[in-house]
């Protein structure tokens, strides 16, 4: 892999299209929990949308809940509003180039992220390993979304047809909102067939009290996996991580383990069946070694658990990122994180909720 999309902040030159004015100074956070919030607050954002919505999102179906919203992007660039969108070629393979095409017709853009069809353009046996895992979505730069939500009626409340996913994202604005958006064009740009190089790397911004952390490749600075580190060795308290797809390697297997050695109450949440089993394999045998050191691991029995959250201390974080292999070293991911009290107070209230209802392992 030699991409390197892994980035906080685009040159001027490389999305000049997202900088036309200047970067607020404040951010602000909501957690929203749930798939049935998470979807009526986009539609929201849709419905109210002045200028411009931006939709980068790894799984998009064009079924009982995803076809809406396609005629929503329909009927909102119209009448006028910029709308682009960015789907992952594996996550959203039901869907397809057919689905989107209407989007294009009604006037918006569409861009397929790394195709894994041998016969298109663009097509490299490189860049088959690389998706783009987020799901981010940014209305007029000024009100940003993300999370572990993916736009599929299987993610959908049960009384919608769907198998009401445990799982949550965050609404932000203001600088974050901002960031978001420069980190949609630098993956827009990226995908521009007339470009002739690849994005060049980006200086790493300092951490703030809320801060935008993008994906992960090869060639990236490994932001977010390098937070979580910093985080959990630091922890004094207690450390809450639900996750989907829970397979740490040694480095923060590592430690965890110190962390629950010296006294802090670590506590993991995974599902106890996965839609991917190889995955829940694998996860599962990271469990011995974390129980002797004293980390509590939970079972999430209800339904499927996709949350990608974490509460150290005082500090949350909602985003895509699983903590495996494919998230560090290959996905385009994005986190937000933040040591607002009233968001991380609200967040580690639902994480005790989930884990009260859920089966520890002995």
């Amino acid at each position: 892999m030699n991409s390197e999309l892994d980035a906080d902040l685009a040159p001027a030159n490389a999305v000049s299209v997202a900088l036309r004015s200047d970067r607020p100074k404040q951010s602000g956070i909501r957690l929203i929990s749930g798939s049935k919030a998470t979807f009526e607050s986009w539609e929201r954002a849709f419905r109210e949308a002045k200028h411009e919505i931006l939709c980068e999102m790894y799984w998009f179906e064009d079924d009982a809940l995803g076809a809406p919203f396609i005629e929503l992007l329909c009927a909102r660039a119209k009448e006028g509003v910029q709308v682009r969108l960015i789907y992952d070629s594996f996550g959203s393979a039901n869907a397809g180039r057919h689905a989107f095409r209407p989007i294009v017709e009604a006037g918006g853009e569409v861009r397929e992220f790394h195709s894994i069809y041998p016969w298109r353009r663009g097509f490299s046996f490189r860049g088959i390993a690389q998706r783009d895992h987020r799901k981010l979505v940014v209305v007029d730069g000024m009100v940003g979304f993300v999370g572990g939500v993916n736009l599929t009626n299987i993610a959908a409340p049960r009384e919608w047809g769907g198998e009401d996913w445990l799982d949550y994202a965050a609404m932000v604005t203001g600088r974050a909102a901002h960031d978001l958006k420069v980190l949609f064009y630098m993956t827009w740009e990226h995908l521009n067939p007339k470009r002739a190089r690849p994005l060049p790397g980006m200086e790493k911004k300092k951490e703030v009290a809320m801060d935008v952390m993008s994906g992960v490749t090869v060639r990236a600075s490994h932001a977010i996996r390098r937070t979580y580190l910093d985080r959990i060795r630091k922890a004094r308290s207690h450390i809450l991580i639900a996750n989907a797809y829970f397979i740490p390697d040694p480095s923060v297997r590592r430690a965890l383990r110190k962390a629950a050695r010296r006294g802090v109450d670590v506590r993991i949440l995974v599902p106890e069946h996965s839609d991917v089993p190889h995955a829940a394999f694998a996860s599962k045998g990271t469990y011995q070694g974390l129980m002797d050191a004293g980390v509590h691991v939970h079972h999430w029995v209800r339904n499927f658990l996709h949350s990608k959250v974490a509460v150290i201390d005082r500090w949350g974080t909602v985003g895509s990122y699983n903590l495996d292999y494919q998230s560090w070293r290959f996905n385009l991911e994005v986190n937000v994180m933040s040591n607002d009290d009233p968001f991380v107070d609200e967040l580690e209230r639902r994480m005790r909720s989930d884990l009260a209802l859920s089966k520890e392992i002995d």
